[in-house]
């Protein structure tokens, strides 16, 4: 098993040099995050289409082959 109080003190650790070290650059990092939040719904909804247009393509197709067959 994990050792959830060390990584919860690492993950502090980190977050208290975000805040003092890296103010700068966590503003850079903030649409970065946004971004790729952002991008992975988006991806999200594609795979949706996808999936269902697929869905309607195989229906089409075992149609035709189920007049042909």
């Amino acid at each position: 098993m994990l050792n959830y109080s060390a990584v919860d003190n690492a993950i502090s650790a980190k977050l208290n040099v975000l805040q003092t070290g890296y103010g700068r650059r966590l503003r850079v990092v903030k649409p970065v995050w946004m971004f790729t939040i952002v991008f992975r719904l988006f991806y999200a909804g594609i795979r949706m289409f996808i999936r269902k247009a697929f869905n309607v393509y195989e229906r089409i197709v075992k149609r035709v082959f189920s007049r042909f067959l």
